[in-house]
């Protein structure tokens, strides 16, 4: 599969990616070793693999097959919510040439003290120089308030460096990212003007947090099958008091050991334990 292009994922939105598959399954029109210079999205993953194998797409995937589909994007886009501890929320757009992000806490630095970030090298690092007044201006952006708006020409400045909003030579450019970003929250109904606590009253059903079925655990012919009725859970095992295992098919295990099984939905309680020697 085509590389991604290097001056697409060097700056703000980026994730190098290298796909390769068996030369037999490859289609004809992609040669190893050459970049591709689409805009591809991580939603974009899904629909791709699922084509590739032939399995239907739901109907609610956003994403496009970026194999066989080969009309590419114009835009592509990005979040950003609580972090940790911290509360904030942004949503980005983004062309070939600019990127444009709008933020609901404007106030909110990105260089924020963070329980966990904090304990890491570079950060206590950024932190000693910044009290030591050790940063050029340009690393101090990052410990700067970001503002309702921020417009950057990815081509002209890779690491957003220069807000571009309040520059009149760019209006244009701003109106219409600003009208791509609203279009787009409408088309996947976007929750960013929902509270935490009223997702989370969405999320559990009379306001009670739903539980995993306890799964069953059977040997057959020396072989220990683990099934449950739980959709979409996922099933954990564990022999003896070793670590816990993804299940995934039926093993077979030596004589005289105990396996201990569990499921787990995501969000949901995880299931009671049962247990077979």
């Amino acid at each position: 599969m085509p590389r991604a292009k290097r001056d697409l994922y060097d700056s703000g939105i980026k994730v190098p990616m290298i796909i390769r598959w068996p030369e037999a399954y490859r289609p004809k029109d992609v040669q190893p070793g050459t970049l591709d210079e689409r805009l591809i999205s991580f939603v974009d993953i899904a629909p791709t693999l699922l084509n590739l194998a032939k399995a239907p797409k739901p109907a609610y995937l956003q994403g496009k097959d970026f194999v066989l589909d080969t009309i590419p994007r114009e835009y592509i886009y990005a979040s950003r919510d609580r972090i940790d501890e911290i509360d904030d929320r942004q949503r980005a757009v983004r062309d070939n040439r600019f990127k444009y992000i709008r933020s609901w806490y404007p106030e909110q630095t990105e260089g924020s003290h963070l329980a966990f970030r904090d304990n890491l090298e570079i950060m206590k690092e950024l932190w000693f120089l910044k009290k030591e007044d050790k940063l050029n201006s340009n690393q101090l952006k990052w410990f700067e308030t970001p503002g309702k708006e921020r417009l950057f020409d990815i081509q002209n400045d890779p690491y957003e460096l220069h807000n571009l909003s309040k520059d009149t030579t760019y209006t244009v450019v701003l109106n219409r990212m600003r009208t791509e970003m609203d279009n787009w929250l409408k088309s996947i109904e976007d929750w960013s003007e929902v509270s935490e606590d009223e997702m989370v009253e969405k999320f559990l059903p009379n306001g009670e947090q739903e539980k995993t079925a306890t799964p069953k655990i059977s040997k057959e012919n020396n072989h220990i099958i683990i099934t449950t009725t739980t959709k979409n859970a996922s099933l954990g095992y564990r022999i003896n008091k070793e670590p816990w295992q993804l299940y995934t098919k039926p093993f077979s295990v030596p004589a005289n050991v105990k396996v201990t099984a569990k499921s787990v939905r995501y969000g949901w309680k995880e299931s009671d334990e049962v247990r077979i020697e």
